[in-house]
């Protein structure tokens, strides 16, 4: 009896020591998460997928969009981009680069980078952005975008 006593608190030590390892992600981990969020983003945008690419951004009243405007409320960014770009035409193909990722701990992160837009038969566009993120249980999500 004794022996599975043993067994069971060195199982139950193993479990506790792996634990954290297995439950949190580690700033790798995060850093590599939001490249990919990114990426997945800019591939949505390229496919044309408006509704899909808006579900980056954090469904809430206090999500902001900052470019020539200041806009509050994830209703709002969702109106601004269907009016400025209505059809897959008009999003063209999006591209990012110099992409840097600064974790703000404990569930925060701000990303930044250069964008480019390339739409045939109409003007191109670039510029920077800054992007700061929240970890939620949905994943990263943009609680504040500055694109100029």
């Amino acid at each position: 009896m004794k022996g599975v006593q043993v067994k069971h608190k060195a199982w139950l030590a193993l479990i506790l020591f792996l634990l954290p390892f297995t439950l949190f992600a580690t700033p790798a981990d995060d850093i590599k998460d939001l490249a990919s969020v990114m990426n997945s983003m800019t591939a949505i945008w390229n496919k044309g997928d408006l509704k899909s690419f808006l579900s980056f951004y954090k469904n809430d009243d206090s999500t902001i969009y900052v470019s020539s405007t200041i806009l509050a409320g994830y209703k709002n960014i969702a109106k601004r981009y269907t009016t400025h770009y209505p059809t897959k035409q008009s999003m063209g193909k999006l591209a990012i680069s110099n992409l840097q990722i600064k974790l703000l701990p404990p569930s925060y992160a701000m990303t930044i980078g250069n964008w480019k837009l390339e739409r045939e038969g109409m003007s191109n566009a670039g510029g920077v952005f800054s992007v700061l993120c929240e970890k939620t249980s949905e994943g990263w999500k943009i609680i504040v975008d500055h694109t100029s």
